[in-house]
């Protein structure tokens, strides 16, 4: 709790007008209400409760959930003063608070699965289980941001070395995979859709496809990685419909 009585502190020492520039200020402001309305559909459909959320400057983005209290805290990088497209990193951190909430706010009663849906159920290997949260954050953040959460991951996976592509931490998705498991959703959004912004929705995400496949031909992407803690390596190549889990062990 001191730990958390700190984050507080400085999260509203950086509202001072006599610690913060204009600017900071001004991006403060930006990031409080992207962050809110990043919330606001999951409050909405009653995945968790009404949250309030701050945010404020640190080294990297990530979300301080408060078990005693309704109220997140979210840190993002401080580069964002000069590159706003970088805010657009907050629905992803509100996707983590969701996926930690639902199960607590979900008042339903539990029901048990049928014999035959369990023995039916794909058996994922433990590497992308462990994998889950953050794929549940990276999914979140499209279905709030759009289009333009998954050209910011590209943005952010082709930033780094091409040789951390295929890195898996443990935690998240290995970087090559993060930007089509984004696109892959972003194409189901336009699937659901019967209005005219379908056509609009399937072609943007048909560029962003474009951009990143260019990339990966442009470095000679690998074509196989190895999960940690895995014997196997998987391929990369795109897998079957049916494919569970979108890749194809080797």
């Amino acid at each position: 709790m001191a730990y958390d009585i700190d984050v507080f502190v400085s999260v509203l020492g950086q509202r001072e007008k006599e610690v913060g520039t204009p600017a900071m200020q001004k991006t403060l402001a930006m990031a409080d209400r992207l962050a809110a309305d990043a919330l606001a559909p999951a409050v909405r459909h009653r995945l968790v409760e009404q949250t309030a959320v701050l945010t404020y400057f640190q080294k990297a983005t990530t979300i301080r959930l408060i078990p005693y209290a309704p109220l997140a805290l979210v840190g993002f990088d401080l580069t964002a003063l000069v590159e706003l497209p970088r805010l657009l990193a907050l629905a992803h951190e509100v996707g983590h608070h969701v996926y930690r909430q639902f199960p607590v706010n979900d008042a339903s009663e539990p029901k048990a699965a049928p014999a035959e849906a369990l023995s039916a159920a794909p058996k994922w290997p433990e590497w992308l289980n462990a994998w889950e949260e953050e794929v549940f954050a990276d999914v979140y953040g499209v279905l709030i941001a759009g289009p333009a959460a998954v050209l910011a991951m590209q943005a952010m996976v082709m930033a780094n070395l091409p040789a951390r592509l295929t890195v898996d931490d443990g935690d998240h998705p290995a970087p090559i995979l993060r930007p089509a498991l984004m696109s892959a959703v972003l194409h189901e959004m336009a699937r659901r859709r019967s209005d005219p912004l379908r056509t609009q929705l399937e072609r943007t995400a048909d560029v962003l496809d474009k951009r990143w496949n260019s990339y990966l031909a442009s470095i000679n992407a690998p074509a196989m990685f190895r999960p940690k803690h895995a014997r196997a390596r998987c391929n990369l190549q795109k897998p079957a419909r049916s494919s569970p889990s979108g890749l194809r062990r080797s």
